[in-house]
Formats: structure tokens, C-alpha cells, sequence
């Protein structure tokens, strides 16, 4: 983030690759061994598990969503799971993320940073929750998803 704050244009145009899917291919084992497992045990969803991983999987993976940031991904997964017929026969209750929701709308960056400031002005459960998903997303990432190589024939600059 600071080298592009830095950067200088000297052009009329940035362009700019996010390596993480598309020059690296990390996407998969980061949402299927990191952040699903992780959305399953913080906003207990082990009931309806199966279905929150396909959510997670369409939001994340599969869906014009691909890459989207993690916290209006995880509000995506829950929509989509209290819509689900095989959810609601369960009776499983899908959160609502109003406080989420509200934080993604604040402007603060949709980091934890942000949302940890965000936390300080708004206290709230959820807040807390969602911090503690999103730390635990970060140190499985960072256990995991190691030595993943860039696709082939990816370029290098």
C-alpha cells in the first residue's frame, strides 16, 4: 500500500494485477482450507456446513463475485444461504450481518484496520466476531498457503 501511495503517475492510466488469483493460483486452497472452515466455525454454521461451503465456493470462486473483498463476500454467503430451502428446513439461524453490513457502508477501508476502527466507534458482538474470523482467516492463510507457484506462462515484470 505505501509503494502506491508513493507511486507518481506518468502516465494518464494505472494499471494494476492483483497477484493473488490471477498472476498466483492461491484463490482455491485459501478459500477451501482458510476462509470456509473459518465462516463455518465463527457464525456457526455447522449445521447447514455443506451449503455454506457451496456458497462460499459460488461467491468466491465461481461467480462474477470472484475476488471480491472478504467482508462483503461473507454478507453475500449468508444472503444466499438464508435463501437456501435446504437451510431454512433446517431452521439454522443464518446471520443477518447488520452490524457487518453497516461497516462495509462506513467508508472505513474493508480491512481489519478498518474495521477495527470502525469497532472502536460502533462496539458490538458481531464487530468482534467478525475481527476474530478475520484474524483467524489470516493466520490459516499464513499456515497453509504456502510455496503456491504463479500459474503457467504467468509474465514476469
Amino acid at each position: 500500500m505505501e509503494s502506491l501511495a508513493e507511486l507518481r503517475p506518468q502516465h494518464e492510466f494505472f494499471v494494476g494485477v492483483d497477484s493473488d488469483g490471477c498472476a498466483f493460483d492461491s484463490l482455491e486452497i485459501k478459500h477451501k482450507e482458510c476462509f470456509c472452515p473459518n465462516t463455518i466455525e465463527y457464525w456457526n454454521l455447522q449445521p447447514v456446513a455443506q451449503y455454506a461451503r457451496q456458497a462460499h465456493e459460488f461467491v468466491n470462486l465461481y461467480s462474477k463475485w470472484r475476488g471480491v473483498n472478504r467482508f462483503p463476500a461473507l454478507v453475500m454467503v449468508f444472503d444466499l444461504l438464508r435463501e437456501r430451502p435446504e437451510v431454512i428446513a433446517r431452521n439454522v439461524a443464518i446471520p443477518k450481518a447488520k452490524r457487518l453490513r453497516e461497516f462495509i457502508a462506513s467508508g472505513k477501508p474493508l480491512s481489519n484496520a478498518g474495521l477495527d476502527a470502525y469497532r472502536a466507534e460502533h462496539p458490538d458482538l458481531e464487530l468482534d466476531n467478525a475481527l476474530a474470523w478475520s484474524n483467524a482467516v489470516n493466520a490459516a492463510v499464513a499456515d497453509i498457503a504456502r510455496n503456491v507457484p504463479p500459474f503457467p506462462f504467468a509474465r514476469e515484470f
